[in-house]
């Protein structure tokens, strides 16, 4: 680790986002945005299919594509990485796989109480039993019986329940019209690395390893569970012989303790879990892992449902375990939030505890497009935190055309206003991440995962009872929380509760899951190590059961003087059985038992270890911490997770040695004011909200501690609430409702465009779409019409042709073409007309009108056109003329200062609704600013007497693309369904403010004792 790669972080340490490739490729196009990427600070890029694919996937157009783009990236030194699939999920060739057979589709076990009536293509039963589920449960084995003898068991009492090897068929539009596939059959795997990674290999193969680095999988699932019936189980070709190899008996005659609570189900549960568990592994990851490995390619990505057990075991079982088989490990961080720990710490602790170093996180996806810098910080330092080092922006677009733009937004790319920006978040996150992957990570605790414990009391029918209805679209998952009424779930929350009080009380640690436990690990005298990582107390969260290997080698950690609680429910079983020889009661009798409370929790800490790090002051529990080992430096990162609060704390470390500020955003070097005592070093810090704090401490160089400079305010002037505006860019209004009529048959008045689209489309008739603005007294000056693919349509502006008019120009994306109408404006109102034939491809989107106008906003239902006006405003310009505008505004105002005196002088500024905030003072520009605190040293620029006082607010696309139209207001769980959701549709729109809030600039002086 050094000053100068921490400066210029290598290219592998940069981001390198997902870039979608989602119409028609042009090699130019791709080059030109190629560029955009390397000059805004990204490494490399994800070659990924979305949808709007035009070009066909794995074509020779596509190949030729991909070998422009890594002819490219190779000049460029920046990574031109592949991914697997046609969008996602990962495993089925976009349909290839599927269509080679039914051994080759998805598999399920269903269980129901009546006999299915399908094809046996589809379902085949493998047993009928009946049970009696209430009272004495017991069940016989009645699949050979005619019709009245099971009549008989009915009438004494039994449910006959039928169990069937349920197989997808052909058909669903998600996997491009086949099905999903049977990723524990090996045959399935061998099949999609034929179909998809040898094809690459042929084409590009000689690169791999160097401008092709390695291969993204994609959210790769056992069961795709959204797309399966209910009450289903993970099945498989082969299953039953599968379990009979590990595990010694035949599931088939054990089906009924899978859904019924029978005397011994924890078992059987148990076995049958493991056995899907290990078939995805060894049958899948393994498998690519090593094609891979041979290849020199590195298998990155991330598996599906990585939060809760319920999710986890729905569609995989167990997910840590998979992780030794990639290279680059990798999880997905969704929303705008930082609530998932246990997803994030899966990952991290197997790359610490097998050696390695990059572990990747596909980030802010579903955030929405008003995403700001800050919110990108907010997110990359909770994952920096807990030791996500390579960082996958989710998405850099294409093309923006039709429903693309819709894709999961935001959209991180040349599209958006504030993308000349993008190089500084860039630089701070690839600075980081260089940091945080060099040395070794250090941690004290290892917290057993309890995902086996769930796995014993996992019911598919508990759980559906829990979901009916909740998957009726499949984009609802992304916001769905399991209910804790259920045993899975209540040890899904109890252990997440657990994991979470830990970072609070800031007592960092690992997750160990027992698969690799029983692989890497031992007790080796009062350590725990499993692979890599040492522990020095051991925590077990509330369980149901531990593997037999565990239990024995937490007996030896104890039996050698290791520290071991148990807190919560105790385990009573040793895989899933009783434990007969009385093993964890002896561990119990030596280790120390705890509720699942935090009081509870530090006391035993505070006992048992000195702490790393520890932080206090109000709001501590919000500042977590990553602390490294780098040569002989000490290397920490702190983050406040508070994106909303300020705090100020005092940290103490223990580490001794010079003390360094390293700045990611400047990548500069500071001295910090600590002091030290002989084992902690102490500094006092103000974090602002979501903002964070990188420290090195070289233990190779005396501390010199020192404090800072006592300052203060003396002179504070608030600046007047009245600003003089000045719009960088043309205002704009988005229409999104219109008229459609079919044939000349009107289809059902004004409506939002998504419905006539879907009109349309069932019709299949030819359609005329009547959008409207009104215009008080703009007489069209600067006036554009912006339309998506104008080729598509006859398009008339009050009656008058304009598709002419229609030239290379554009406006935010390629495909949004600009006509110049200021000729064609009228006042009152003004009617835009397209025309066209039905086809399958077309898409009926929002229009654009551009101008030098203001938008009078008549309670954020309708809207006109008016001159702009030149009085001063204050407050939101959504309601002041700007309801729609996206880009650059201009603040303006005079201030004067009588005397400038001695000291510095700084401008702050309160903002509301941008992503970016310059300053400037009589004409000085300062350098913008992408978080918070937004403040400027003006010191040189400002003067005795007038001063113009300039702040430029850069806004997202949100105000112009939406949705606008929920009455959840701001959607920060945003998919391509929350723009047409009609369940919460409202015809008012909703906007993000923009404005000043507050400006006030302020005298600073040192030595002299104010209050500021």
């Amino acid at each position: 680790m050094n000053i100068e790669n921490f400066k210029n972080p290598p290219k592998e340490y940069r981001e390198v986002p997902f870039w979608s490739w989602n119409d028609r490729l042009e090699r130019d196009e791709l080059v030109w945005q190629i560029e955009e990427m390397d000059k805004q600070g990204w490494g490399g890029f994800f070659m990924h299919s979305r949808k709007g694919l035009v070009t066909p996937y794995l074509s020779e157009e596509w190949l030729n594509r991909i070998q422009e783009c890594v002819e490219e990236a190779k000049r460029r030194g920046m990574g031109a990485w592949l991914y697997d699939e046609d969008k996602w999920p990962s495993g089925f060739c976009g349909g290839k796989i599927p269509k080679l057979g039914s051994e080759y589709r998805q598999k399920a076990l269903l269980m129901r109480e009546d006999e299915i009536e399908l094809s046996q293509d589809e379902v085949q039963l493998l047993k009928a039993y009946a049970a009696k589920k209430q009272g004495q449960k017991s069940y016989a084995d009645i699949t050979c019986i005619d019709a009245d003898s099971a009549e008989r068991w009915k009438k004494d009492g039994y449910t006959i329940l039928y169990f069937y090897k349920w197989t997808q068929p052909i058909g669903p539009n998600r996997f491009n019209n086949t099905a999903w596939v049977d990723l524990l059959n090996p045959k399935v795997t061998d099949a999609f690395l034929e179909s998809t990674h040898e094809v690459y290999k042929r084409c590009i193969g000689s690169e791999f390893g160097k401008a092709v680095p390695g291969i993204f999988t994609d959210e790769s699932t056992v069961l795709y569970w959204a797309y399966s019936p209910k009450i289903a189980l993970p099945w498989s070709e082969h299953f039953e012989t599968y379990f009979m190899e590990y595990n010694g008996y035949d599931i088939t005659e054990k089906l009924p303790y899978l859904f019924i609570d029978l005397d011994g189900f924890e078992k059987i549960r148990y076995d049958y879990w493991k056995v899907v568990t290990g078939c995805f592994v060894e049958n899948y990851v393994k498998r690519i892992y090593e094609w891979c490995e041979r290849n020199n390619l590195k298998y990155t990505g991330h598996f599906m449902a990585e939060d809760y057990f319920e999710f986890t075991m729905q569609y995989l079982g167990s997910l840590m375990p998979a992780y030794e088989y990639m290279h680059i490990p990798g999880v997905d961080h969704l929303n705008r939030n930082i609530n998932d720990v246990m997803t994030v710490k899966q990952v991290t602790s197997v790359a610490h505890q097998l050696g390695k170093e990059r572990v990747l996180c596909e980030m802010f996806g579903c955030s929405g497009q008003n995403f700001s810098f800050e919110h990108r910080k907010w997110i990359a330092d909770w994952n920096l935190i807990h030791g996500i080092n390579f960082i996958n922006p989710h998405l850099s677009l294409y093309s923006m055309r039709g429903e693309r733009k819709r894709d999961y937004p935001p959209n991180l790319f040349y599209q958006q206003p504030w993308w000349e920006h993008n190089k500084k978040m860039a630089d701070y996150c690839s600075r980081l991440s260089y940091v945080l992957s060099m040395g070794k990570r250090v941690t004290d605790i290892l917290v057993i995962h309890s995902i086996e414990s769930a796995w014993c009391c996992y019911n598919p029918t508990d759980v559906v009872l829990a979901e009916e209805g909740q998957f009726d679209t499949p984009d609802t998952w992304i916001e769905y929380k399991p209910s804790p009424e259920f045993k899975v779930n209540e040890l899904s929350y109890g252990f997440d509760e657990l994991i979470n009080i830990l970072l609070k009380l800031h007592y960092d640690y690992d997750l160990g899951d027992e698969a690799i436990i029983a692989k890497h690990g031992r007790a080796d005298g009062r350590i725990f190590r499993v692979g890599q990582g040492e522990y020095g107390i051991v925590v077990v969260p509330p369980s149901i059961t531990l593997r037999k290997s565990t239990a024995l080698m937490l007996q030896d950690f104890v039996n050698l003087g290791g520290i071991l609680a148990f807190i919560g429910e105790m385990p009573r079983l040793i895989d899933g059985a009783p434990d007969c020889s009385g093993i964890l009661e002896a561990i119990a009798g030596k280790a120390f038992v705890l509720p699942l409370e935090a009081t509870a929790i530090k006391e035993f800490l505070e006992r048992c270890t000195e702490s790393r790090v520890s932080v206090e002051g109000e709001g501590n529990e919000a500042v977590w911490y990553h602390l490294r080992k780098v040569d002989n430096k000490t290397v920490a990162f702190f983050a406040n997770t508070d994106k909303d609060r300020e705090i100020t704390v005092s940290i103490d470390i223990r580490a001794k040695g010079h003390v360094e500020q390293w700045d990611p955003f400047k990548g500069c070097v500071l001295d910090i004011p600590f002091e030290h005592d002989g084992r902690m070093t102490r500094i006092a810090y103000t974090f602002p909200p979501a903002g964070s704090l990188l420290v090195v401490i070289d233990e190779g160089r005396e501390a010199k501690p020192f404090k800072a400079p006592h300052k203060s305010v003396i002179d504070c002037y608030e600046l007047d609430s009245l600003w003089e505006i000045k719009p960088l860019n043309k205002n704009s209004i988005t229409l999104d409702y219109c008229t459609c009529s079919l044939n000349d048959s009107n289809a059902g008045g004004l409506m939002p465009v998504h419905r006539a689209h879907d009109a349309v489309m069932k019709s299949k008739k030819d359609f005329v779409l009547s959008y409207v603005f009104d215009s008080a007294d703009w007489d069209g000056d600067g006036g554009m019409l912006v339309v998506e693919s104008p080729e598509c349509f006859n398009i008339t502006l009050n009656g008058v042709p304009v598709n002419r008019r229609f030239g290379g120009g554009y406006w935010v994306d390629k495909s949004f073409k600009t006509a110049a109408i200021s000729d064609l404006v009228k006042a009152g109102t003004n009617v835009v007309e397209l025309k066209a034939k039905w086809h399958e491809n077309i898409e009926i989107e929002s229009i654009y009108i551009l101008g030098d106008f203001e938008v009078e906003n008549q309670s954020n239902r309708s809207f006109k056109l008016v001159k702009p006006k030149t009085e001063a405003v204050s407050g939101d310009l959504v309601y002041k003329g700007y309801p729609f505008f996206t880009g650059k505004m201009r603040f303006c105002q005079k201030w004067s200062l009588a005397e400038k005196g001695e000291g510095q002088y700084f401008l702050e500024v309160e903002q509301q609704g941008s992503i970016v905030v310059e300053a400037a003072v009589n004409g000085h520009m300062s350098e913008a600013a992408i978080v918070r605190p937004y403040v400027w040293d003006i010191t040189p620029y400002i003067t005795e007497g007038e001063n113009l006082i300039e702040i430029t607010l850069t806004t997202s696309l949100h105000n112009l693309l939406g949705p606008h139209h929920s009455t959840k207001g701001e959607i920060t769980v945003c998919a391509p369904a929350s723009f047409r959701d009609e369940k919460n549709w409202t015809d008012e729109y909703h906007f993000v403010e923009l404005g000043v809030r507050r400006a006030r600039i302020y005298k600073v002086v040192e030595g002299t004792e104010s209050d500021k």
